[in-house]
């Protein structure tokens, strides 16, 4: 096995480098990016799975919560999605009220007009 595949293979689940999501590939760095970029937004890092603006985004939110859920997410990763307020688990705590997504946005638009 070459390295690189080796490396690929060690690093299949641990939430690093070259996410692939919702048809985008990515590092974690630029999927981080996109993450502070939704939360100075929305104000929360609370990404739906199904964020039309960004799919890839909202899947790799979902990914990080099962790394540390599993313990396959590197310390240095989640005390830098600690240190954004990344929000770890989602049930029993109130969630904001869901982004209206582009479509719906567009057609809401249209009927008032």
């Amino acid at each position: 096995m070459s390295e690189e595949a080796s490396h690929s293979k060690n690093n299949a689940n641990d939430g690093s480098d070259n996410e692939a999501d919702g048809g985008v590939r990515r590092n974690w760095e630029a999927s981080f990016l996109a993450l502070l970029d939704y939360k100075n937004i929305y104000g929360n890092t609370l990404v739906p799975s199904a964020y039309e603006q960004d799919t890839a985004l909202g899947h790799w939110v979902r990914k990080q919560r099962r790394y540390e859920s599993s313990g396959k997410l590197p310390p240095d990763k989640r005390q830098r999605l600690d240190a954004i307020g990344f929000v770890w688990k989602l049930r029993g705590e109130q969630l904001p009220e869901r982004q209206p997504s582009t479509r719906r946005q567009q057609k809401n638009q249209q009927t008032k007009e």
